[in-house]
């Protein structure tokens, strides 16, 4: 795959955050596909392959967690980050019983957000 950026699926039901994380990313090089809940995801990690899953908790439909519970189940290995508005220690270790890469907590930066991609998409060893 050589010369082919890597595709990330951005799971985010605000718009706003949707559209910055997106601008964010291609501009790293990334190709990005926007869902805005759960079963649209689902849906396009079925047509086609992605480096990395970015998904929100709380959304309609299908919230974060049941996204990369089902995820697991198809795709044991893709790498996955959250981002939530309203972080708690139950969804921390929820997500940590489902090696999420990164737990973000909004409002986040984007150099947060860019350097946990950085560490889904080449997860070296630490020296």
């Amino acid at each position: 795959m050589e010369g082919t950026p890597s595709r990330i699926l951005v799971v985010e039901d605000e718009e706003d955050m949707a559209v910055l994380l997106r601008r964010a990313l291609e501009r790293r090089g990334f190709s990005v596909d926007l869902t805005s809940d759960g079963t649209e995801a689902l849906a396009a990690l079925a047509s086609r392959p992605y480096a990395l899953l970015i998904t929100d908790i709380f959304m309609p439909r299908m919230n974060g967690l049941r996204l990369v519970e089902a995820a697991r189940q198809r795709w044991p290995h893709l790498p996955v980050i959250v981002i939530t508005g309203l972080g708690d220690w139950q969804s921390y270790v929820r997500a940590m019983d489902l090696h999420v890469v990164a737990y973000l907590i909004k409002p986040v930066r984007i150099g947060d957000i860019l350097a946990a991609v950085e560490r889904a998409l080449d997860p070296q060893p630490p020296a």
